[in-house]
Parts: structure tokens; C-alpha cells; sequence
């Protein structure tokens, strides 16, 4: 049975209760090349989000996938057969399974966010410790959770839904008590690279802010 509470937890967000993670599980097939080792200004990907979540004041940060050369958590089914594939939801429910007892809290990014400021990170660390779930208006990452056992029967109970629709983000943060942020100034901080398009569009970006 999915869970019908969530067990508030008192502590304070910090680098010691809260961890960092980059989900980097996904197939690329859009890119047409592993997104997380795209050169992004002299740097892979995937490092530049392992920056980010540094310079954010986090001081423990993981990728979710197989980057040896990075602190990094292999992606694996669980106990039900859930594999990878089955996009986000299956790559939390692999870190939070892994994670689970070490930290209290966990922040996630997408690896293909290039345009995330530090300072978007950090203001999901400042809000209450108590607030099961905190992420930015119809954004859903950058999101802080609470790592715990009630988060991980949540994501085993949307991932054995037949529906796409009910084993999404949207799902997870419609059944946890949470906090919307309002979106950053501009919005675009916030925009996703799934295409070489896209991809083009946030190294200008990038370069126009230099």
C-alpha cells in the first residue's frame, strides 16, 4: 500500500545533513551523444553540475550513473524489477536506496541544466527542514527532498503504475507536502538541453553573460 502520511523529520539542512546529487541515468537519444560529457566552455557536463551544487554550499555531491571518473552511484533495478529506463523516478528511487541512512536530506539536479546558478541551489536549502519535498514553481529540479524511508515507498508506489502519467515528478510532488518557490529571474535559468538546438542556444547563453 502506497503511503498515505509522510514522518516529518527536525533537523537543519547543512552541508553534513544534506547531499548533492546530478542525475545523469538517462539515454541521450534527442543529443545523439552523452549529454553528461558535452564540453560545456572547457568542461564535461556533468562536472560543471557537480560545480554547481558545490558552490551551493553542498559538500557531498554524487552522480547517479556511471561516471568512474566522479563521485559517482550506479544506477541498479530494486527488489521489484524496476530498471533505469524507466526515467527520473527510477534513478531517485536508486539514489535515495543508497543514500538512505547517510543523509537526512537530498538536493537533485538534472545533468542538463548548464544555466543553473549556484544561488537557485542554495535557496532550496534555506526553507524549512520540516517540508518534505521544495523545488520551483512547474519546474520540479532543482528539488530538495527528505531522504527517508516514506520517499522511497512513494517512488516504488508510482513506478508500479501502468499509467506514464502517474510514475512522473509531477506525480511524486503531488502526493508529498511541499514548498513552490517562485521561478528565477529569468526563467530560462531553469531550461533544460535535450537537443544539439538547445544545446547551441545555452552556449550563447552562457557566452552573453561573460
Amino acid at each position: 500500500m502506497c503511503p498515505s502520511s509522510i514522518e516529518l523529520i527536525m533537523a537543519e539542512v547543512n552541508a553534513e545533513s544534506c547531499c548533492g546529487v546530478v542525475l545523469a541515468g538517462g539515454q541521450s537519444r534527442r543529443m545523439g551523444e552523452d549529454k553528461a560529457l558535452l564540453q560545456f566552455h572547457g568542461e564535461p557536463l556533468v562536472a560543471r553540475m557537480l560545480g554547481r551544487l558545490r558552490q551551493a554550499g553542498l559538500a557531498q555531491v554524487f552522480v547517479s550513473g556511471d561516471y568512474p571518473d566522479y563521485p559517482h552511484l550506479i544506477d541498479f533495478p530494486d527488489a521489484a524489477g524496476q530498471v533505469i529506463s524507466q526515467g527520473p523516478l527510477a534513478g531517485l528511487l536508486s539514489v535515495a536506496e543508497q543514500l538512505r541512512g547517510q543523509y537526512g536530506f537530498m538536493v537533485v539536479v538534472p545533468v542538463d541544466m548548464p544555466l543553473l546558478p549556484p544561488s537557485t541551489i542554495h535557496q532550496l536549502l534555506e526553507q524549512p527542514a520540516e517540508i518534505p519535498a521544495v523545488a520551483y514553481q512547474d519546474a520540479y529540479f532543482p528539488l530538495r527532498l527528505i531522504l527517508d524511508d516514506h520517499l522511497i515507498e512513494h517512488l516504488r508506489c508510482l513506478l508500479d503504475q501502468h499509467e506514464h502519467k502517474l510514475r512522473s515528478l509531477r506525480a511524486l510532488l503531488e502526493r508529498l507536502p511541499k514548498r513552490w518557490l517562485p521561478l528565477p529571474d529569468p526563467p530560462e535559468l531553469l531550461s533544460n538541453v535535450n537537443t544539439p538546438e538547445q544545446w547551441q542556444w545555452a552556449l550563447q547563453q552562457a557566452l552573453s553573460e561573460e
